[in-house]
């Protein structure tokens, strides 16, 4: 599913009546399907899924990207990666029996 956020162009701190207004304002519209203005409505409305999605969807990930060193490394090669040792012959032969 899409975020529901974005289906009915609202914000995080919209109440019940405003998912509701902007359902409706969705539907006339017509830019998103009827269903997914519906889910998106349920979704919002519902207390659980609706603190869920608020957190999946504003999450700031920016200070754990600014953590991570996300760049690759040139000098990787493969030889270079540890070998597993439960992927040994043995291993596999004795799973498998």
């Amino acid at each position: 599913m899409m975020n529901p956020y974005k289906i009915l162009n609202i914000n995080k701190h919209s109440t019940k009546r405003d998912i509701i207004q902007a359902a409706a304002l969705a539907m006339r519209e017509r830019k998103y399907d009827v269903r997914e203005v519906a889910a998106a409505q349920k979704e919002l409305i519902d207390p659980i899924s609706g603190v869920a999605h608020e957190f999946l969807q504003f999450i700031d990930l920016k200070p754990l990207q600014d953590q991570m060193d996300l760049t690759r490394s040139e000098t990787q090669t493969l030889s270079s990666l540890e070998y597993l040792s439960c992927f040994e012959k043995n291993w596999i032969c004795a799973v498998s029996r």
